[in-house]
């Protein structure tokens, strides 16, 4: 986003971007940053979950899909049409 407006590109109307992971101090920046926000502490512990069942023989990890989903935060480096 830095570099979009060290060239003088508008954000959003020239460029829209979009982050991943929905760091804090994103969305102090300005304009604040749209993200993608993941559950990293559910990630964590599905991860030590799956280990543990793996480990007890209880089921092999490539036997499970875990979707643990994601949540689009919208924020004014997007542009919203309509």
């Amino acid at each position: 986003m830095f570099e979009a407006q060290r060239r003088n590109l508008r954000i959003p109307q020239d460029l829209g971007i979009c982050g991943f992971n929905d760091m804090e101090m994103m969305g102090a920046a300005e304009p604040s940053l749209t993200s993608v926000r993941t559950f990293r502490r559910e990630m964590g512990e599905g991860a030590v979950q799956l280990i543990l069942d793996a480990l007890s023989g209880c089921a092999s990890p490539e036997d499970k899909i875990v979707d643990l989903g994601f949540e689009i935060m919208p924020r004014r480096s997007t542009r919203r049409d309509g």
